[in-house]
């Protein structure tokens, strides 16, 4: 049972990311082809292919040019959210963790895939899969994959097999999804199963990095705990370790931008602490324009 607390953040998220969509112009998932639809597009100049039914005469007689009607055809996608729960996503410098703004990220995705009549599904993992859910095309749905998203606890203590959750996902018909995963990315050890999805789906990774994560503050020695093993270890953090580990922690997010792009794999940053679903929003209508 979900307390008042969180009920009322989901439906707070659901407004939100309704807001932003409108905003930002996202609706259906439209493809523009010749002939009958719903929405109309425009007039073009006929190509090699279109169907003759669909040319427009009058125009022709206008103009003495071969034009064809063009319209919106309503195209729906199917979505896959991949949450990432692991003992690492526990971890916040500031007042929230980055599992608590990862959860709020993958709730604003299932609601924006609902708007857009998308099917969407959601799989939720750390070294195993907990929650794997098919996609379907309905409100009760949307609510039910939220709801889920927000009543799974963390896996303390775990740590993260996204190859095990992205094989259960690829033995379904995955092909030409859009999936988008979740994720602290706090290792590379699923690299090789990422590369592989993206050569059948196209990809996002929605990476969640806390502020220390990338640059840690100037303090001395400071103690950490690796929160999916448990481990203690000491970091010098003074001003020559403070530098070496600033660089070792850019050069990390880097390598991982890197080789994500050199996949075509699109990356979406974003901070426990920060504002961030009109970004995220904004994010993905670019890219359907881009597409």
């Amino acid at each position: 049972m979900l307390s008042p607390d969180i009920i009322s953040l989901i439906r707070q998220l659901e407004l939100a990311t309704k807001a932003v969509m409108r905003g930002a112009l996202v609706g259906d998932s439209k493809q523009r082809v010749p002939g009958f639809g719903s929405e109309f597009d425009q007039i073009r100049e006929y190509v090699q292919g279109d169907d003759i039914r669909f040319i427009d005469w009058r125009g022709v007689a206008r103009t003495g040019s071969l034009l064809v009607r063009q319209y919106h055809k309503q195209v729906s996608k199917t979505v896959y959210v991949m949450l990432d729960i692991s003992g690492s996503t526990e971890y916040g410098s500031g007042t929230g963790s980055k599992l608590q703004a990862m959860r709020r990220a993958a709730a604003a995705l299932i609601f924006a895939a609902g708007m857009r009549n998308d099917a969407v599904g959601l799989v939720i993992f750390s070294d195993k899969v907990h929650t794997f859910i098919k996609p379907k095309r309905s409100r009760f749905h949307v609510r039910a994959l939220v709801e889920a998203i927000f009543s799974v606890e963390s896996s303390a203590n775990s740590g993260t097999d996204i190859t095990c959750a992205i094989d259960q996902l690829m033995s379904t018909k995955v092909h030409e999804s859009l999936v988008c995963i979740v994720s602290d990315m706090i290792d590379d050890e699923g690299k090789v199963a990422m590369i592989n999805l993206s050569g059948r789906c196209d990809v996002v990774v929605l990476r969640c990095m806390d502020e220390y994560e990338r640059m840690l503050p100037s303090i001395g020695l400071m103690a950490c705990v690796d929160s999916e093993q448990g481990n203690m270890a000491y970091i010098d953090v003074r001003k020559s370790g403070f530098e070496k580990a600033a660089q070792l922690l850019e050069t990390r997010a880097l390598k991982q931008k890197e080789w994500l792009r050199a996949h075509s794999i699109d990356l979406f940053d974003f901070k426990p602490e920060v504002a961030f679903i009109p970004s995220l929003v904004t994010f993905f209508a670019q890219r359907e324009q881009a597409l």
